[in-house]
């Protein structure tokens, strides 16, 4: 079976951002997680991002069956 591998958070003031592309990115415990039930985390927003009028934000995970994230779409947070 699949196991969950990496969750990160990614955020920026562009709207495309991945693993490679951010002005930010956390590693998120994958204890946090269980598969199939709903999940919330708490991330702060970095000091050099907090002055803009938004910031985008995406969640990247990974499985043990991947090499590569799937992400979610990128959301807009006004600030």
């Amino acid at each position: 079976g699949s196991e969950l591998q990496e969750v990160f958070v990614f955020m920026s003031n562009s709207v495309l951002l991945d693993r490679n592309i951010n002005d930010y990115a956390e590693a998120l415990p994958i204890e946090t997680f269980s598969f199939g039930s709903p999940a919330s985390v708490s991330v702060s927003i970095p000091e050099d991002l907090q002055n803009a009028e938004y910031v985008f934000v995406r969640i990247g995970a990974r499985s043990s069956n991947s090499n590569e994230l799937i992400y979610t779409q990128a959301e807009k947070i006004e600030l």
